[in-house]
């Protein structure tokens, strides 16, 4: 790998661990789970009650999207890269609606400063919808812009567009790639820890699929702090490698 791929390697993985998620690691090291890190917000006062360390992303009932068992209110901006159309290759960047089922407009509902904390379902009996009484001083590292702008001002990856699995166009999130990208990515990064999704009857599930597979800010990120995170932010690898599990030559995206 030459020192230019290295320099862009070495800015992507800076970019999204110091400006996404800052400091992720207040007290757990990576992989070894959600305790202690910045997505722990156990013990938050609500009423006479603390939340548990799952209350605010999820709920076993009265949950607001079944999948996931999504707890947190989600944003109804619809998220889209405003200084740019398309990727380096040509393939073209999409939109992420409210009604996208994939994972990322739950992580862009959060860190765009869209949605509070504390606006959470269903909690200790009652709902919390609206209310920032469960905030108690979190904040979020933002990644989108409150109207919805991804690339400003932190020029970050593109999320929710096709992956060319085994070397083969995709679709995904009505995105189809640019036949450019061929032989410029691996085949299969999930061999190397990346999770891929594919559209499955209207959904969005873990797994590719040949013709229909595609990234989410989850590809490269694990929120719960799981056994593939090797770095900060939640990494699914470290500041110099997690780019070369995806991206082949001197193309980045």
């Amino acid at each position: 790998m030459n020192r230019r791929v290295l320099k862009i390697a070495a800015f992507f993985t800076l970019s999204l661990g110091g400006i996404i998620f800052g400091h992720a690691y207040a007290g757990g090291a990576p992989g070894t789970g959600i305790v202690g890190t910045a997505h722990d917000f156990s013990g938050k006062p609500a009423g006479s009650a603390v939340t548990g360390l799952c209350t605010f992303c999820h709920t076993p009932h009265r949950a607001i999207v079944t999948p996931q068992l999504q707890n947190h209110t989600l944003s109804l901006l619809t998220f889209r890269w405003c200084d740019r159309t398309k990727t380096s290759n040509g393939t073209p960047l999409p939109t992420i609606p409210p009604t996208h089922p994939g994972p990322s407009r739950i992580c862009l509902g959060c860190h765009s400063g869209t949605v509070t904390a504390g606006d959470i379902n269903w909690f200790n009996g009652r709902s919390w919808t609206g209310a920032a009484t469960l905030d108690n001083k979190i904040t979020w590292r933002r990644c989108a812009t409150p109207q919805g702008c991804i690339s400003h001002p932190h020029n970050n990856h593109p999320v929710a567009l096709p992956y060319p699995y085994q070397g083969a166009v995709s679709t995904y999130n009505g995105v189809t790639n640019n036949a450019a990208v061929l032989g410029k990515f691996v085949p299969d990064p999930t061999v190397n820890g990346i999770r891929l999704f594919r559209e499955e009857a209207g959904r969005i599930v873990i797994g590719p699929a040949a013709g229909r597979t595609g990234i989410e800010c989850s590809s490269c990120h694990d929120p719960h702090n799981g056994r593939t995170v090797q770095g900060p932010s939640f990494l699914r690898g470290t500041r110099m490698t997690l780019c070369q599990k995806c991206h082949v030559g001197n193309i980045w995206w």
